[in-house]
């Protein structure tokens, strides 16, 4: 097994225990955990206060109001430093 799949096996693994996690009150009022998505080896990693309401609704980081504005300023910053991200919330 190679790095790299040493770190999808445990960022797999990860998302699993955060779907399933009922550890703190967020989990009673959310509809979708949303753990993140994106390239496991990023170099930068874009970390939310935690999920809003359209990020909670669609189980998707960075899909409302401040998603637009990553997607709008940071995103041409990374393609431009031929970096990947991460979203995650």
């Amino acid at each position: 097994m190679t790095a790299h799949d040493n770190t999808t096996h445990e960022m797999h693994a990860l998302e699993a225990r955060i779907i399933a996690c009922r550890a703190c009150p967020l989990a009673n009022g959310r509809t979708h955990a949303v753990p993140g998505e994106g390239d496991y080896n990023a170099v930068v990693m874009f970390v939310g206060e935690g999920p809003g309401f359209e990020e909670d609704r669609q189980g998707r980081p960075f899909v409302g109001a401040s998603g637009r504005f990553l997607t709008r300023y940071c995103k041409p910053m990374a393609s431009a430093a031929k970096t990947s991200t991460s979203p995650t919330s």
